[in-house]
């Protein structure tokens, strides 16, 4: 507000998309919850309070947190997202922002993202209220239908909502394919890494060395055709579109807009599929000949690397 005081007002924007009400009698409670809830009465009569025992305790801290959830399903019954809200007593609110849940590959490190994906067409959706409680899913309700309509006519022509919504779900299937190409070939990278030095601490020939230097060249030059050139991307010099390159612009082109696909949307996700079927032949040879390397310093008593038992 700075120095205006109360003149300038201010107020939360409405929530965007799909906003349901829903009511629950009670709150979602945790076996914790129940516990201490317990606990907590005893004190308020003086009487003592009994240890639950360590397996109980262990299951509390194993116990998956009671939540709720908002089941989103197309006019095909299809689940598309599942939209996690808040499981209070009494009236609640909650909004679906008209997005598919994300095809992203989750990594084991790091954290899991937003899991929105791209827009949902226009069209009749259904939600559904769950509840998860003690690792059981039970459903709240009956399913609620709505519609899902465009705000406004665009002021130039575009595709139709079918033509754009389907080339959004083309899109979120290749990203999910290039998403796991990068977590294979990360993990490609660090084994030929051990396996060069694996076959150094075994009692191999030389020539068993060289095929591990030579596949962990391979390897590295498999990451620059995919990442592109990393001596030029050093300096700030430019490289030819790498397919992260493309599938950028494409996510760009498309994650607030509804007019597409335009022909360089449907050129660039050409380019990155085509690119990417090459590069995953490669990688799949390269896998195969570290596998079977491996197994090599294994069975002659080098070390073993981790995934290549």
């Amino acid at each position: 507000r700075g120095s205006q005081g109360s003149q300038l007002y201010l107020a939360p924007n409405p929530d965007f998309g799909a906003v349901f009400t829903y009511y629950l009698k009670d709150d979602l409670k945790s076996a914790e919850d129940v516990r201490k809830e317990r606990e907590k009465s005893l004190i308020s009569g003086k009487n003592n309070i009994p240890f639950p025992g360590w397996e109980a305790l262990e299951a509390e801290r194993q116990e998956e947190g009671p939540l709720a959830f908002i089941e989103i399903k197309n006019a095909s019954g299809a689940i598309i997202n599942r939209v996690r809200v808040a499981g209070k007593k009494g009236f609640n609110r909650a909004a679906w922002n008209l997005r598919y849940s994300s095809s992203d590959v989750l990594r084991l490190t790091g954290n899991v993202g937003s899991g929105s994906g791209l827009l949902a067409a226009p069209g009749t959706y259904t939600g559904t209220l769950f509840k998860t409680e003690k690792g059981k899913i039970s459903q709240l309700g009956s399913p609620v239908t709505f519609d899902v309509k465009a705000l406004r006519e665009g002021s130039l022509p575009g595709s139709t909502p079918e033509v754009a919504a389907a080339f959004w779900r083309s899109h979120e299937k290749l990203n999910r394919d290039v998403n796991s190409f990068d977590a294979s070939l990360r993990t490609l990278t660090r084994t030929a890494d051990r396996l060069h030095v694996a076959a150094s601490r075994s009692n191999l020939s030389n020539d068993i060395l060289e095929k591990a230097m030579d596949l962990e060249r391979r390897v590295k030059a498999l990451n620059s055709s995919y990442g592109g050139n990393s001596a030029r991307r050093e300096i700030g010099e430019k490289v030819d579109p790498t397919i992260g390159d493309r599938m950028f612009a494409l996510w760009k082109g498309l994650s607030w807009s509804t007019y597409g696909p335009t022909d360089t949307h449907k050129k660039s996700m050409e380019l990155a599929q085509n690119e990417l079927n090459t590069l995953s032949s490669q990688m799949n040879s390269l896998k195969a000949e570290a596998k079977e390397l491996a197994g090599q310093v294994a069975a002659a008593g080098g070390p073993k690397i981790e995934g290549m038992e």
